[in-house]
């Protein structure tokens, strides 16, 4: 079964787990429920599930018993979708899936008068509400994603568990360095260790996951998480690719890294070249100079490279035919998304 067809197949399966679990939580309180249901639809309306379909492809090339393995996965789409929430406020986004964002559905209800007042973080009430209720959101999203792998019938769910803990703690290692980097010209050394920890960590500990839950040996373990930290790379730099790609279906407003002033790899080329260029100047006129001055060609180079080193360390992990070749297509689909 060819790529596209394996994921959908999975990814249904995925999002009805998904939904079933998140029907069954509710509030009573009226905002809260309102606030929820906005939650809810956040999460299910989009998103390729990418990495539970990871955690289900890892643990399938070792073991073949599926009882409680889509319930587990939905553990790592919650983690998730609670840093996209946090995410989206860090980055002042509005949109995120061509859908607003949760703390700008807050923000436009404007549940209280929108006065203006002297604060540390905020110039009016309707901004600091906004940004508390979408903080909670995450939060609850955040709290609750652990649960169904605590309660999967896993001998090693424990395991699971800590690796999904040891996950998170990285990932917010890497939102530090991403807010850190923004203050600053970083190299590429740094940013590709910030892109790891903040975007890549969950993609590889989704995959360790799965593998643990099937009980893979150590040689599996060691293989895979190499494979997968060369595809998790590869991933972050062609969705800095995407950003600046006008028919990409990312979601984004095209250009926001470059409006957030964000130190991305292309970013990170281009001041090499020109370190007195302004990238936040002309959005338009900074893509361009991204294609002129090579960026564009090195990321997709480097990229490329992290594919097929990625590939060499799944072939080592022997995993199941079916596995094997969905990780194989997967690798390529890295590369061919949306560019």
């Amino acid at each position: 079964m060819e790529f596209k067809n394996k994921h959908s197949l999975e990814k249904e399966k995925i999002d009805n787990e998904l939904s079933i679990f998140l029907d069954s939580i509710d509030f009573k309180n009226t905002f809260q429920k309102s606030l929820w249901n906005k939650t809810k639809q956040h999460i299910k309306q989009g998103g390729k599930r990418l990495r539970p379909v990871a955690l289900l492809m890892a643990y399938s090339g070792i073991s073949d018993q599926k009882k409680d393995i889509y319930q587990a996965a939905i553990s790592v789409e919650l983690y998730h979708a609670s840093t996209l929430i946090h995410d989206d406020i860090i980055d002042e986004d509005t949109k995120r899936r061509n859908s607003d964002t949760i703390f700008e559905w807050v923000r436009k209800n404007k549940r209280i008068k929108d006065d203006s007042y002297e604060a540390v973080l905020f110039k009016n009430k309707t901004s600091r509400f906004a940004t508390t209720q979408s903080i909670l959101a995450g939060n609850i999203v955040n709290n609750i994603a652990y649960q169904p792998l605590i309660n999967s019938s896993f001998k090693t769910r424990n395991e699971a568990i800590n690796i999904l803990i040891d996950t998170a703690i990285k990932v917010n290692e890497g939102q530090i360095l991403d807010t850190l980097l923004e203050t600053k010209k970083p190299s590429e050394k740094e940013y590709l260790n910030m892109i790891l920890k903040k975007t890549g960590e969950l993609f590889i500990g989704s995959i360790m996951i799965g593998l643990k839950l099937a009980q893979a040996t150590k040689e599996q373990e060691k293989n895979m998480y190499n494979f997968a930290k060369n595809i998790a790379l590869a991933f972050q730099i062609q969705d800095d690719l995407m950003d600046i790609n006008p028919n990409s279906k990312k979601g984004h407003v095209l250009g926001s890294d470059i409006k957030q002033g964000k130190m991305t790899l292309l970013a990170i080329k281009a001041l090499e070249k020109n370190p007195k260029f302004n990238l936040q100047k002309n959005i338009k006129t900074s893509i361009e100079f991204f294609k002129t001055c090579g960026a564009i060609d090195y990321c997709k180079t480097l990229a490329n490279k992290k594919i097929n080193d990625g590939k060499k360390f799944l072939k080592q992990a022997k995993l199941s035919k079916e596995s094997e070749e969905y990780f194989t297509e997967f690798a390529n689909y890295m590369l061919n998304r949306n560019i």
